[in-house]
């Protein structure tokens, strides 16, 4: 700043008092006869030499360290308590600054002030003058609870010094360490609050009660959300394992929030929720450390780590959680007016957890990634529309990616539904999973792999995503042989895709849309399916047991909506006692005519059943019948090679399709139009889409394209050549070369 001439040369020239506010100048000067410039300072600068920025250990350091005409502070003493003002004259000489009664400008340093608020009574911090219209905690820019009165030593209740200090208007930021004792709720209105402690073991709050420890705002949505910050402190309730009263009561709730973060905090001995964000946006929670909640590791509902409710833009970052009764980080919501949205789960740690991860209800758009979960009840990740949800929930756009999920199971060993990603449906809502993705992830001494159960028809999943796993060391059950991937039902896309699978209870897929209890899920519908360069070994461990094993691929649903391409799947070293029976490797119902099996190579059989739409591959086996020459069952589509299950000598085992065609029985009577390659059937029996029919009259067999069994309405590949009218119709079937494998002459069919 310019120098301007003065002829005052002490602070007794400044404005009246009543007018200093922080921008105020203050004009000094000290060899007016020597130097006819001055030097100036602001309060503002005044206060950062509160902060020894300015402050120099003697006065011949000072004035060689500035220009002529500058002035600086120098500490009074080794224990830097006070400051005394100088100016470097024009003979370089430090020169003090003289106040109105001719003393050395002498001023208390942020050390000094610090230690006498200490002996300062409820909102000290205020009563300590720097001028009139401005105080201690106006200098500092921050207060303390020791300046508002808090107790340190943790003996007496410090509850209304924590509320005065929280409503004060100054950030709260602790320059000592103290324990601090809440004897009653801080109960607050939606108000910004900014409190940094100096460590999670130096600033700590004993909560001694069973109500909520600290509560900003309420749980009602308000336009204006408040900036908040917590951080580097401990919070713990005492006596909490003696707790006999309803789960719920929070130690740090904060409502209508934005911008803000919780950071550095131990959290220990909650009833309820620990850390919970309500209709908040933009909150961030890291590096906090949450642990030993009511019930430990033991099922508690409503005990969550941290929970964010009815918010949006959230992430949970490098956290630690340890030892609490139900999940470690939840979001979600039971308001479909304010779901939850952009959801960032990274780098989390979680040891005894019920679940690792829970997202439930109205959720869109998650990303988990980076998280290691070692010992969970329940699931690594958890989505569910929740047992208290409404008609409608989803759960969507959801990618876990690149986690780590060792040692989950359930001590219930029927609970099949442990392991790294649990999708549940409750109770008689509608609900929506859609657009999963589990990719990357290392899955290790588990109850299962992925498990989506139902219990309702309404609740759907849809567009599945499981690819680049390793899922390996399947834990054993006493009573139950499991698949790693139990899927009752998915809609739209699947995609299991170049996943490792090893040391399994049973195999790789169980598709059987059979759900929980006596309630049966309804099929997959559209679904187009790849199960694709899967590697599966050392399966059906179980059968070591006394147990029956499963099939590695097993679709065993009624499937004709589904368009499935397995292809490049491997499964080797199944596991056999002297008395089990091989589990087949791939065993597929009735799925849609145009689906494609080829190159899967695995221990036991590939077995089509009855009743199949058409589908090329060479991957099939058919049922021996009784030396019946060629299929007996089934549609085939040119190209397709079958081998009967039992090869034999002089069995004729094996059958090139060479004329597509359909083995069934089927007859019925149907009407449609010459040139329509619509038809409607009056009777049928045994038809199916993708099945070959010759109609009496019609040149050529017809394939049935689509088939509605309720309306009898049948779309064909070729359109009639004339118009019938209940013309009967039986399946048609196709033209095959035989060959045995062992031995034997085969026959011209």
């Amino acid at each position: 700043m310019p120098k301007t001439p003065l002829q005052q040369t002490k602070i007794s020239g400044l404005p009246p008092a009543s007018k200093i506010d922080e921008d105020t100048i203050f004009r000094l000067s000290a060899d007016l006869n020597s130097d006819p410039n001055f030097a100036s300072i602001s309060l503002l600068i005044l206060r950062q030499a509160l902060g020894f920025d300015f402050a120099y250990t003697d006065a011949s350091s000072g004035a060689a360290a500035v220009s002529t005409g500058t002035s600086f502070f120098v500490f009074e003493s080794a224990e830097k308590l006070f400051v005394l003002g100088y100016v470097k004259a024009v003979n370089g000489e430090p020169t003090p600054i003289l106040d109105d009664q001719g003393a050395q400008v002498r001023v208390p340093t942020t050390k000094q002030l610090t230690q006498l608020s200490k002996r300062l009574t409820a909102g000290g911090a205020d009563l300590i003058p720097l001028n009139q219209g401005s105080v201690l905690s106006k200098a500092l820019g921050y207060t303390t609870l020791e300046m508002c009165g808090a107790d340190p030593t943790g003996q007496t209740d410090s509850t209304q010094a924590v509320i005065n200090a929280f409503t004060s208007g100054y950030p709260i930021k602790q320059q000592t360490p103290g324990t601090y004792l809440l004897n009653s709720p801080i109960l607050l209105t939606e108000i910004p609050v900014s409190f940094t402690g100096i460590g999670m073991s130096k600033t700590v709050f004993l909560v001694n009660h069973y109500s909520d420890a600290i509560r900003i705002g309420a749980p009602v949505n308000q336009a204006t959300k408040n900036e908040h910050y917590f951080g580097h402190f401990g919070i713990t309730r005492l006596n909490y394992a003696a707790y006999t009263g309803t789960i719920g009561p929070k130690h740090l709730y904060i409502s209508n929030s934005r911008n803000s973060v919780v950071e550095f905090v131990e959290e220990k001995g909650a009833i309820g929720y620990g850390i919970q964000f309500d209709y908040s946006d933009n909150v961030m929670a890291q590096n906090n450390y949450v642990h030993d909640h009511f019930g430990g590791s033991a099922v508690a509902s409503g005990t969550d780590g941290i929970h964010f409710y009815r918010s949006t833009n959230i992430t949970a970052k490098d956290n630690l959680f340890e030892n609490i009764g139900d999940d470690g980080l939840s979001a979600g919501s039971f308001d479909l007016n304010y779901p939850v949205y952009n959801v960032k789960f990274l780098n989390n740690t979680f040891i005894n957890t019920q679940s690792g991860m829970k997202l439930y209800s109205f959720v869109d758009t998650a990303f988990i990634q980076g998280n290691i979960i070692n010992g969970a009840k329940q699931a690594g990740v958890y989505l569910t529309n929740d047992r208290n949800a409404l008609a409608g929930a989803y759960v969507k756009n959801i990618t876990v990616k690149g986690n780590q999920f060792k040692n989950i199971f359930s001590a219930e060993e029927t609970n099949i539904e442990s392991g790294p990603l649990r999708i549940r449906g409750w109770l008689g809502a509608d609900a929506t999973f859609d657009n999963i993705v589990f990719e990357g992830n290392i899955s290790d001494n588990v109850y299962s792999g992925i498990c989506f159960m139902m219990e309702a028809a309404a609740q759907r999943l849809s567009n599945l995503y499981i690819r680049g796993n390793e899922f390996s060391n399947q834990i054993l059950g006493t009573t139950n042989s499991r698949p790693w991937l139990r899927l009752p039902a998915v809609d739209a896309n699947l995609v299991i895709h170049d996943n490792d699978f090893t040391e399994g209870s049973g195999g790789v897929l169980a598709m059987d849309y059979a759900a929980s209890g006596s309630f049966t899920a309804q099929r997959s519908k559209l679904g187009r399916y790849r199960i694709t360069n899967n590697r599966c070994s050392n399966w059906n461990k179980s059968v070591t047991l006394g147990i029956v094993g499963y099939r590695c691929f097993w679709l065993r649903g009624d499937l004709p909506d589904c368009n499935i391409m397995m292809t490049h799947n491997i499964g080797v070293n199944q596991y056999r006692t002297d008395t089990s029976t091989d589990s087949r490797f791939i065993e597929v119902n009735r799925i849609h005519p145009d689906s494609i099996f080829g190159n899967n190579v695995g221990d036991g059989q590939i077995y089509f059943g009855a009743n199949n739409g058409a589908w090329v591959g060479p991957d099939k086996t058919i049922p021996d019948l009784s030396n019946a020459l060629g299929p007996q069952s089934g549609t085939h589509r040119v190209a397709s090679v079958l081998r009967t299950e039992v090869p034999a000598i002089n069995r004729y085992n094996e059958y090139t399709i060479v004329t597509a065609g359909t083995w069934d029985t089927i007859t019925g009577t149907a009407t449609g139009t010459s040139g329509s390659r619509s038809i409607t059937l009056v009777s049928s029996s045994g038809l199916y889409e993708g099945a070959w029919i010759q109609i009496t009259g019609i040149t050529g067999a017809r394939r049935v394209v689509r088939y509605n069994a309720a309306t009898g309405g049948c779309q064909l590949n070729t359109a009639l050549n004339l118009t019938i009218t209940a013309a009967s119709f039986t399946n048609a079937p196709g033209t095959y070369i035989s060959r045995s494998l062992i031995g034997g002459v085969p026959p011209i069919p």
